[in-house]
């Protein structure tokens, strides 16, 4: 029972309704107008304090608490309140009861539909009047059904679609009211996606990075990821229920190479039992030699250098002072020993191990002196000094190369090397300590006396003057992740396939595990000042931030190590050229001009196809948070597959077309106006995803019109934006269906809120490929 203050609200929201109420004894009826009418959404009144109540005996006052109604009725007949309902997505399928025992041949049972109890608005699921005169609507049509009884509802092959609030009307003709009764269903999704970001784990020693874990499912699983790492940062021990969670940032490093980085998805539901999946990256860590070296003196001498290294090395080399013992280039073994079977006097002094690979020098070092203890044989002791100095390849472009040598106290200097202008230094005539801090022999016996037990043939010495400097280790790559060793390219640069104001495409080889490939390289004019270098880098990272899909010009790869100021940003190839010029070769075929090349033969189908690609592309990009700004048939590729295939560009442009979020164009820059939506004409350049669809319907227009220009006739940006403004468009071109013109119109719509997205445009091309194009193949990643 409720009170009779609490009555008399209930009364005034069933008022709100559009329901007459009468006063009782103890109860309040409530009468109904007209349903609505079938098919036709319907508003609802905002939520009721309360939550459903069930009543098992008949004739007795209930309390029904109801998001679209809150009353106190007398009913002569019992009623069972659905509770809420869980089903498995495509599994099940689901039943509502709208149980009333009555049995009265002229109700009418209405199903309803809305998104949640709270939700103002609902759409007709389901209309019984008879078992000849029912109908289900929308989406619900063609599997929903009414069982024996018709107050029983079954929708079939429940999707996450079908999530939301189910509520019957039970509309009894003799006393004209409706009881509602209502369910809430929730369609579970066992997790099937888990990811971890970035999934190319190839990082550098001492690089931050930060994963991510996302995953898929209803209800939104426990998330955890964890990691063997050296840093464990902020690893998520406790699980954390959401679609995703972050582990970092976290400093990678060395050791850390081919360790694991874990996420576990759990779902909690008593349908799903307790269901986990789990999946993991194993990180490829690139860092500079790491060298042991370990010694085994006495009587004898035996010298072993270890060297770990990823990428592997390129060479070890282990000295004598300045004296070469051992070189080898082999990389199918990390270690070189050098024996000798007895000791001399001459052996002691300073032994350097070092190496090198990509990422940069590394050297470890240790001391033998000749020790004749009283009493005792003499023989080597090791008195070691270990610098295991790597390439710091990350601070600066100058690299320093440290040499360590015995000065005449035993003191260790080191030795700066930088480019290629190293000091000359002038040995003292009596063979005392140098200006480099090495002593100096001029007799290869001074090494020690060649006995055949040695492991090496005695080499003489090079004075370090006379040495050519150490070659610098390479640069750190700007992006590791993507670069490429120049001596896989093959740049031909006699074939120039795009140019802009300050950079270059040529056609290029790429080769890959022995095969080559044909790709566009971009690369920056001889003439490009610092700061379009650092544009050139930027758009590097754009394109890399972007990411790889079936609608977008696929990224090979970038050299950046090989010369700072030309890199090489590399490119797949799409052979036919830009849509532009490919669509004017079409219309000299269809004027008669000569052609093997089939594709040329531009079909009505493939019009759709160019479409659907585009704006499977452009809705890509938009995911990715971007805007392209210059949307045009000059900016789009075209390769062939087993269909047309086109991809979206900027080669060719004068600047970095891709921008994040929105960018306002620059007053100084040449603006392709005809590509440009009216608000950007209007209001200086503000581009944004509706001023991109904009330039879509243009690209439409290119497109049907073989190439042709937009706007003829019109030659001045001012006229083009009064007569825009005033509601005129372009009319519809020769040859061109009303489905492509209404696509084009719907992309001109003044306001860009009313403008399609490019979902809802691939959405349409698609569905007409499907629905009259039997042959239609999809283009996928």
């Amino acid at each position: 029972m409720i009170s009779a203050r609490h009555r008399a609200a209930h009364v005034y929201r069933l008022a709100e309704l559009g329901f007459t109420a009468e006063s009782g004894v103890g109860s309040v009826f409530a009468g109904s107008g007209r349903p609505t009418p079938a098919g036709q959404p319907m508003t609802k009144a905002t939520p009721c304090w309360g939550s459903e109540a069930v009543h098992r005996g008949p004739s007795e006052n209930v309390s029904i608490f109801h998001p679209s109604i809150c009353l106190e009725i007398r009913l002569a007949h019992g009623i069972r309140i659905s509770r809420p309902v869980a089903v498995l997505e495509h599994a099940d399928d689901v039943t509502f009861n709208c149980t009333d025992q009555s049995d009265l041949p002229d109700q009418v049972v209405d199903w309803w539909y809305s998104e949640s109890q709270a939700d103002r608005v609902s759409f007709h699921v389901f209309r019984y009047k008879s078992q000849n005169a029912s109908r289900a609507f929308h989406r619900w049509a063609g599997r929903t059904f009414i069982a024996e009884s018709f107050l029983t509802l079954t929708i079939k092959n429940v999707t996450v679609e079908d999530t939301g609030y189910y509520h019957c009307e039970l509309i009894r003709g003799d006393t004209n009211h409706i009881t509602r009764i209502g369910s809430d269903l929730t369609v579970l999704v066992p997790t099937s996606r888990l990811e971890i970001q970035p999934a190319n784990a190839t990082f550098t020693d001492g690089e931050e990075v930060t994963f991510s874990c996302t995953a898929n499912g209803i209800p939104e699983p426990y998330l955890r990821c964890t990691n063997g790492l050296t840093d464990t940062g902020t690893g998520i021990r406790e699980p954390v229920q959401g679609r995703s969670v972050s582990l970092g940032p976290l400093s990678v490093s060395w050791v850390d190479n081919q360790k694991n980085v874990t996420c576990e998805a759990e779902q909690h539901h008593p349908l799903l039992s307790r269901h986990v999946i789990e999946t993991s990256v194993t990180l490829n860590v690139l860092y500079a030699p790491r060298i042991t070296i370990e010694s085994m003196v006495g009587k004898g001498l035996n010298l072993t250098c270890k060297v770990e290294a990823n990428p592997t090395f390129t060479y070890i080399q282990l000295t004598k002072g300045n004296v070469t013992l051992l070189t080898t280039n082999e990389t199918e073994s990390n270690t070189v020993i050098y024996t000798r079977q007895s000791a001399h006097p001459n052996d002691t002094g300073l032994y350097m191990c070092v190496a090198e690979n990509v990422l940069g020098l590394s050297s470890a070092s240790v001391r033998l002196e000749w020790n004749c203890e009283k009493n005792a044989e003499c023989g080597l002791e090791e008195r070691p000094i270990t610098v295991n100095k790597e390439a710091d390849v990350r601070k600066n472009d100058i690299v320093s190369y440290l040499g360590i040598a015995l000065g005449g106290l035993g003191v260790g200097i080191l030795t700066l090397w930088v480019g290629r202008h190293v000091h000359k230094r002038r040995r003292t005539q009596d063979g005392r300590e140098n200006e480099v801090g090495l002593v100096t022999t001029s007799s290869a016996d001074e090494i020690g006396p060649s006995d055949p037990d040695t492991a090496v043939e005695s080499v003489a010495l090079v004075d370090m003057d006379d040495r050519p400097p150490m070659p610098l280790p390479r640069p750190k790559p700007r992006f590791p992740k993507y670069e490429l060793s120049l001596d896989r390219l093959d740049i031909d640069t006699s074939h120039v396939i795009g140019r802009g104001a300050f950079a270059k495409v040529y056609k290029g080889t790429l080769t890959e595990k022995g095969k080559e490939e044909p790709v566009a390289i971009k690369t920056l004019k001889d003439n490009a000042t610092e700061e379009e270098t650092k544009l050139f880098f930027e758009e590097i990272g754009i394109v890399i931030d972007i990411g790889s899909h079936v609608g977008v010009l696929r990224m090979r790869g970038c050299c950046t190590t090989h010369d700072p100021t030309r890199p090489l940003l590399v490119m797949e190839y799409m052979p036919y050229g830009d849509l532009l010029n490919f669509l004017e070769k079409c219309k000299e075929v269809r004027n008669g001009a000569t052609c093997d090349d089939s594709i040329y033969q531009l079909e009505e189908k493939m019009k759709y196809q160019i479409g659907s690609q585009v704006a499977g592309g452009m809705q890509y990009i938009c995911k990715q948070k971007y805007i392209h700004g210059d949307l045009a048939a000059r900016n789009i590729l075209v390769s062939k597959g087993q269909t047309i295939v086109v991809k979206i560009s900027d080669f060719g442009l004068t600047a970095d077309i891709y921008q994040k979020g929105y960018k306002r164009q620059d007053p100084d820059q040449l603006v392709p106006y005809k590509w440009i939506s009216l608000e950007r004409l209007l209001v200086n350049g503000r581009c944004t995803e509706k001023s991109d669809v904009w330039s879509f319907g243009i690209l439409l227009y290119e497109v049907v019109t073989l190439g042709g220009p937009p706007y003829p006739n019109i030659h001045f940006a001012e006229i083009l934006r009064d007569k825009l403004s005033s509601g005129w468009r372009m009319e519809m071109p020769e040859d061109c269906s009303f489905f492509m013109y209404d696509c084009m119109k719907s992309c001109w719509k003044a306001k860009p809120t009313d403008r399609p997205t490019f979902s809802q445009l691939k959405n349409k091309f698609d569905n007409v490929l499907l629905k009259f194009f039997s042959d239609y193949n999809t283009v996928r990643s």
